[in-house]
């Protein structure tokens, strides 16, 4: 299996990602989350085929409404993806395809 890391706290979300350097796509999702389980191998696929791009993984169930809000994750399955702990996009829904095409452009660097 990839090295996707699972981010558990506030701190680590902090370490990995507001201060961390590269690529980083993070997955939101919950373990009762139909969609998110349709996005979750496509996920694991691309930190396998990916590798100078780094992926976490945030269960939303451990988080407040309002530190999320905070993230402006608002529905799920969401996707962000952050540059030396700078914002840069953002995918949301379950439509594996697309979500396949928008992670290889981010991480190529190419536009549509």
């Amino acid at each position: 299996m990839p090295d996707v890391m699972e981010i558990s706290t506030p701190k680590q979300f902090s370490e990995h990602v507001d201060h961390g350097s590269g690529l980083i796509f993070v997955d939101y999702y919950a373990h009762w989350c139909g969609p998110c389980k349709l996005v979750e191998r496509i996920f694991y696929q691309s930190a396998s085929t990916y590798s100078k791009a780094k992926f976490a993984r945030l269960d939303t169930t451990k988080f407040d409404k309002q530190y999320l809000g905070t993230l402006n994750v608002k529905l799920l399955p969401t996707c962000q993806v952050y540059s030396d702990g700078q914002f840069v996009d953002e995918f949301v829904g379950a439509r594996p395809t697309e979500f396949a095409a928008w992670i290889k452009r981010v991480v190529t660097g190419k536009k549509r």
